[in-house]
């Protein structure tokens, strides 16, 4: 780069700096988004001294260094690690964020040059030394030593996983051991203490590291035991680092808390297995014990803090086991310690789930634990449950019930049940006792519905957790005690109303899910003073009430739920079918709420319920005929009706119960249809008719079917088209249509046609035969709307659907895209294929889509193969149509070579049986195009020459043909052809 060009970057860089509120230059930006000017931001970044032109030049090389890495000679390598150490601890003053971006630059050269040279541990060791003869490179070392464990975690995306495995496992024996033994020293012996939050962080960094990765999500838990290898025994399990710790944590407070409490939860979660001896792990657990007791002591935590702190206590529980701890001759103070603890957080004026919820997930895992041979914790939990209990009625606000605090109550009342479950007659007895007193503060006009919504609901979660399964008689007297209660109650308030649907819901999980079949008799079987057959129809008519009641909001979805799951059981169905009132309660209700979503989610489960019952499935049926019928002509009506028609067929799963529903629809159907222009100026009718089409037409199971002698499928086929040909030449030609609108049909569109087009109940050749075009028009049509889509390459979901839909295409209708396609669409199709295999479209879209559009061209070179042998009026028309297209078909072969010679994808074996048809189809010009990709490779010739004798020996032994054998034969050429790519990469 020459003095002028990097001047006047320097002053375009000083312009943006000077107004970063305005947009930098398009010369700027597109300097530093093209890939083709790495070799200038190479030389910029060791030239220029301006800090805001470094920033952006180091920001722009971290993005393409990995693709040019491959391109760069050893000694370019070499020159580029050097002069980033270098410029990091050098003695010119860098500002924190130009420190910050040297740090990762020189950890990604750091981890793409780790198994070729050694020079990341020679790094580590340098930058050792330095911190001991100057501690002012300190926090530029500590600095970088977290940006390298973060980058060396990260796998990268273009090696497989073995080789990403052999680099975490090459760097975690060596250099991160290193790493690991001077931070666990600096904290032990507290030196540097200025320093100690990045000291804490990388020790943190350094136990989660993973070499199998499968905790590398942020959103997943921390796992109960990190299984550190044997070697780091000696560098964590000393005296030293626990007191340092303790320190740590008793004097500090804010995030150097939160850092001490989270190195205090790695450390108890050390595999039991790397102490030599029980006295070593049982002076282990003792002496962990004792700093949680300081802390429970000493502190006062919040947040955060408070919830790392008691997530680290059930974590060491849980990895050492409470039988082993209890053996300690602490554990009586701990847990005396953790009771006191409990009681602190639960006595807020104001209830805090959290906290509570925090320290009752502890005691719900030592009561679960400790049913049998830990005594000393069941005299805790009876109390600790009554207190909880009492604070918790007299501290309950109306907000535990709004959307933010969702799901901390659900959690809230899980634990609750789980806490009881070992102790049910002591709780059972306790929470008696508050629905006694709740019931007389109704009797004498004292009621508080927060308090009773909140009774309820810790009877709820004590219900549903009491089963068959748990091995403990079902005590009734909870159920019968809430069902006077419920009684009682006039005008409920939303609170009331909420908390008797999780009440059902609990009671629907404890007696009437399929678990209790041939545990009851029957509907009358007696709970305390009601029937099962009674409560059951409480149930519905309180479910229906809401249903009628609500157009939106918790309680219709709850309530909407918990019908569904009514509906699904095979006991609950059988209870509630055998109830001669339940059909004229439910029958086909009209309800209230008008979501679209929430009305197919009750057809569908009214559908399921009625399926129980043959002869109510019969009138339910007729209802919505008489519905058809009755409101056809008003567009809200029919838009109602597709939703309805939507959810019932989502019900359907059978074979049997398909037939039944598309012979009782199937004149009404069409004649509900037959209007198709009113439908289609609706747009959200037209959206609802496609909603339900796409379930109509999906045979998922199998489940449709007609009789060979029937020509119900081809029927199907003809009206459906009709209506989406006539909706696509509509509105295709709207060119002002949204772009939102036009992308959101094409998928239902293509979801339509895909589902018509993978059914196997089609006879398409019934058209051709015929002379029918119908076939022909549907899938131009198709084309048609897709290339009306924007920036369709950008929607995932669409793309999806167009690669499913050329696939099938090319495997089954190969003969109609290759004589009736009009040339601009088959172009089109060769487009989509070229496009799902190059480079670009595989980091841009997910694998499924790209391993789609292979399949979709294997499908396509398969036609091909086969029809060309025939030498027919057919195989000659595929010729001219592949003449006529040549320079896609070349574009094809040098897509799919650029990848598999970049190995731009870890899953190269889906490339094998494209590769082997498109050197079926033309020899000559799978070897000219091939040669002509590795001479365009940015690689030594020496590593070009090892790719070349390696290619060329990828078709010896196969023959001009695509059997089962001739591709076993080519895989195993590949396979070899793979494993040269690998080692040069």
């Amino acid at each position: 780069m020459n003095e002028l060009d990097l001047a006047s970057l320097e002053t375009e860089c000083e312009k943006f700096v000077r107004n970063p509120s305005a947009a930098p230059s398009v010369q700027l930006v597109n300097f530093f988004e093209s890939q083709e000017n790495f070799n200038m931001i190479y030389c910029a970044i060791f030239q220029s001294r301006h800090t805001s032109l470094l920033y952006l030049c180091l920001n722009s090389f971290l993005k393409i260094l990995p693709v040019e890495w491959k391109k760069l000679t050893l000694e370019q390598r070499s020159h580029i690690h050097s002069s980033l150490l270098s410029m990091l601890i050098s003695e010119t003053s860098h500002p924190n964020y130009l420190l910050s971006i040297l740090s990762k630059s020189l950890a990604r050269v750091c981890r793409l040059s780790l198994i070729e040279f050694s020079n990341t541990k020679a790094t580590i060791t340098f930058l050792l030394q330095s911190i001991s003869q100057s501690s002012q490179n300190l926090s530029i070392s500590l600095k970088f030593f977290e940006e390298l464990i973060i980058e060396i975690h990260e796998p990268l995306k273009s090696k497989s996983k073995f080789i990403n495995r052999k680099i975490l496992i090459k760097f975690r024996d060596s250099i991160l051991t290193e790493i690991l033994s001077y931070t666990t020293n600096a904290i032990s012996s507290l030196q540097h203490i200025d320093h100690i939050k990045s000291f804490l962080n990388i020790f943190i960094l350094c136990l989660n590291y993973d070499i199998l990765n499968t905790t590398n999500d942020e959103s997943a838990d921390d796992p109960i035991c990190l299984h550190i290898p044997s070697q780091w025994k000696s560098i964590l399990i000393k005296q030293e680092l626990l007191e340092s710790l303790e320190k740590i944590l008793i004097e500090s407070i804010g995030e150097i808390e939160l850092l001490g409490i989270r190195v205090l939860s790695q450390l108890g979660a050390i595999r039991k297995s790397v102490f030599t001896c029980l006295e070593e792990r049982e002076f282990f657990m003792r002496r962990y014990l004792e700093i949680v007791m300081k802390i429970m002591k000493f502190k006062v935590l919040c947040d955060d803090n408070l919830y790392e702190f008691l997530k680290a206590v059930k974590r060491f529980l849980c990895n050492f086991g409470v039988k082993d701890i209890s053996t300690i001759g602490d554990f009586g103070a701990f847990l005396e310690s953790l009771a006191q603890y409990t009681l602190v957080l639960t006595s807020q004026k104001i209830l805090t789930l959290e906290k509570t919820l925090n320290t009752l997930c502890i005691w719900t895992f030592l009561a679960s634990d400790s049913a049998g041979p830990f005594p000393k914790v069941k005299d805790y939990i009876p109390g600790l449950f009554q207190y909880i209990i009492g604070r918790t009625l007299e501290s309950v606000t109306n907000d535990i019930f709004t959307e933010e605090k969702e799901n901390d109550l659900e959690e809230f009342l899980q634990q609750t049940g789980t806490f009881s479950i070992n102790f049910y007659p002591e709780i059972h007895e306790i929470l008696t006792k508050f629905i006694i007193d709740e019931s007389q503060n109704i009797q004498t006009g004292t009621i508080n519905d927060l308090q009773l919504s909140w009774l309820i609901l810790i009877s709820s979660s004590i219900l549903a957790t009491q089963n068959k399964k748990s091995g403990i008689s079902l005590n009734d007297k909870i159920v019968d005690l809430i069902t006077k209660l419920i009684v009682k109650l006039t005008n409920s308030s939303y609170y009331i109303e909420l908390s008797i649907i999780v009440f059902y819901d609990a009671f629907f999980t404890a007696y009437l899910s399929s678990t209790f079949d041939n545990y009851w008799e029957d509907s009358s079987s007696i709970i305390g003073e009601f029937s099962l057959g009674q409560l059951s129809y409480s149930i519905l008519e309180v479910l229906f009430r809401n249903l009628t009641k609500y157009q939106y909001g918790k309680i219709l979805e709850k309530s909407l739920l918990l019908f569904s799951k009514l509906s699904i059981g095979s006991y609950s169905t059988k209870i509630i079918t055998s109830l001669p009132q339940v059909f004229s309660l439910i029958n086909y209700p009209q309800c209230s709420f008008t979501d679209n979503k929430l009305r197919s989610r009750f057809f569908t489960a009214l559908t399921q319920l009625w399926s129980n019952d043959e002869n109510s499935l019969g009138e339910f049926y007729q209802c919505l005929i008489d519905k058809m019928q009755k409101y056809s002509e008003k567009t809200e009506n029919v838009k109602i009706i597709f939703i309805e028609l939507h959810g019932i067929c989502k019900a359907l799963t059978t074979e049997k119960a398909y037939n039944e529903f598309f012979n009782t629809v199937y004149e009404g159907l069409w004649g509900l249809i037959r209007d198709i222009n009113s439908l289609i100026t609706d747009p959200e009718v037209f959206h609802c008719l496609l909603k339900f089409l796409k379930e109509f037409t999906d045979n998922r199971n199998d489940r449709i079917k007609f009789d060979i002698s029937e020509a119900y499928g081809v029927v199907i086929f003809k009206y459906i088209s009709q209506i989406l040909i006539f909706y696509c030449k509509k509105h295709t030609a709207n060119s002002q249509i949204d772009e939102n609108i036009i992308n959101n049909k094409a998928k239902f569109v293509l979801n339509v046609v895909n589902n018509m087009l993978y059914g196997r109940y089609i006879s398409f050749g019934v058209f051709e035969i015929y002379n029918d075009d119908t076939f022909v028009n549907m899938i131009t049509i198709c084309f048609n709307i897709i290339s009306k889509c924007k920036d369709i390459y950008t929607y995932n979901k669409i793309m999806s659907l167009v690669y499913r839909f050329i696939e099938s295409l090319c495997k089954n209708h190969g003969r109609i895209l290759f004589c009736y396609l009009h040339n601009c669409w088959f172009e089109a199709m060769l487009s989509f294929l070229v496009f799902g295999i190059k480079s670009d479209c595989i980091r841009y879209l997910a694998v499924k889509y790209a391993v789609d559009a292979n399949n979709a061209i294997s499908c396509f070179c398969d036609y091909i193969v086969k029809t060309i042998r025939l030498r027919n009026r057919e195989s000659e028309i595929v010729k001219k149509r592949l003449e006529s297209e040549d320079q896609k078909m070349d574009e094809i072969y040098e897509a799919l070579f650029e990848v598999i010679f970049t190995q731009e994808v870890s899953y190269l074996w889906t490339f094998s049986k494209v590769l082997l048809g498109l050197a079926v189809i033309n020899q000559k010009k799978f070897e000219q195009i091939k040669n002509c990709a590795i001479e365009k490779l940015s690689l030594p010739e020496e590593t070009k020459s090892k790719i070349q004798i390696a290619a060329s020996k990828l078709l010896e032994g196969v023959k001009q043909s695509l059997d089962a054998q001739n591709k076993d034969i080519f895989l195993k050429n590949f396979n070899k052809f793979k494993q040269v790519l690998s080692s040069i990469n």
